[in-house]
């Protein structure tokens, strides 16, 4: 078998080509210029590549950086001769607003160093830093701005009281004499929190805790009064808290109000009607001491009020030594 050179059809072996009548042992083929088959070289297409990657890199490397507007700002100048000086010199005069709209800001060239000049600097690791060429004033505006926030000092949000916690104590009449002055059925008194110093305190509380949430309500009652199925009057002990304060104001007072009405054993009944108004902050405490009347009291009375503040009134003590009803808010 011998395959044709010119049209490349197979055949037995003979002296022409059955397809294209070429004589098969004369026929030469043309070969193709030099510069096709320089083309086809696949050595040559790898360096060729090579080279065009090389110039690609060198011209990236050392193409030209503009700088960048918001970081260099010129105030544009203009010399100007006055005819009526004699001096030589020109006269630098300033320009307003619409004058410097007019005017074009001053072009500045990026001077960069060379391809052999940055390959010293990367040999040296980075520590000769590139000089900058141009020189222009500092924008006074970004300055000022750098300076106020520099300045700016955060407020802190004002220290508001935000919960208010009741406890009862019952208590002997020395065990707080050091807090309030005079002889009052009701006081109260407003000290910090490490001030307060009371021995066995602890010992004598209530099981009655109440809570006040002042950010959500301007007022709570703790509100003790049973209607007495003898007259139908109302007959107990009534405590009222409030504050004025508006929303995102800091509350800084509260309001307390003490209404009570106590019946003795013969039916005779001592009343209460006691209000004040007192500056707090978190780090106070408000004692608010009660001196209730000693005296015997009824069964039904005493029963209606097991789980008041007024069931003290039904202790030994109370009688014998005198006791007094203190309530302690705390803030928070």
């Amino acid at each position: 078998m011998i395959v044709c050179g010119k049209c490349g059809f197979t055949q037995p072996k003979d002296v022409y080509c059955a397809n294209c009548g070429v004589n098969l042992e004369k026929y030469k083929p043309e070969k193709p210029p030099k510069l096709v088959q320089l083309l086809k070289d696949p050595y040559f297409q790898i360096s060729f590549s090579i080279i065009v990657a090389i110039a690609a890199f060198f011209i990236f490397i050392n193409k030209p950086s503009a700088p960048a507007n918001d970081e260099l700002s010129f105030t544009p100048e203009v010399e100007v001769t006055d005819s009526n000086v004699e001096s030589p010199e020109g006269k630098v005069v300033e320009l307003d607003d619409e004058q410097l709209k007019t005017m074009k800001s001053p072009k500045v060239k990026a001077k960069v160093p060379s391809f052999k000049k940055q390959l010293k600097a990367l040999a040296k690791g980075g520590k000769d830093k590139p000089k900058k060429v141009a020189k222009a004033e500092v924008s006074t505006a970004s300055l000022a701005d750098s300076s106020d926030s520099d300045n700016d000092e955060v407020t802190p949000a004002a220290v508001t009281v935000k919960t208010a916690t009741f406890n009862f104590y019952e208590i002997l009449p020395g065990q707080v004499e050091k807090y309030f002055t005079g002889g009052a059925k009701v006081a109260a008194s407003v000290l910090k929190k490490g001030e307060l110093n009371i021995q066995n305190l602890s010992a004598a509380r209530l099981p009655i805790d109440r809570n006040w949430e002042l950010a959500k309500s301007k007022s709570s009652q703790l509100d003790y009064m049973v209607e007495s199925l003898e007259d139908g009057e109302l007959k107990g002990i009534k405590f009222v808290f409030s504050h004025s304060s508006k929303p995102n104001e800091p509350i800084d007072s509260i309001r307390i109000r003490v209404n009570a009405n106590i019946p003795n054993k013969e039916g005779s009944a001592s009343s209460i009607d006691w209000s004040r108004s007192l500056n707090i902050s978190k780090e106070d405490v408000v004692l608010l001491k009660i001196q209730l009347p000693h005296n015997e009291l009824s069964a039904a009375f005493l029963e209606d009020n097991y789980n008041s503040p007024l069931s003290i009134m039904g202790s030994p003590q109370f009688l014998e030594q005198k006791t007094q009803l203190l309530a302690v808010i705390r803030f928070e």
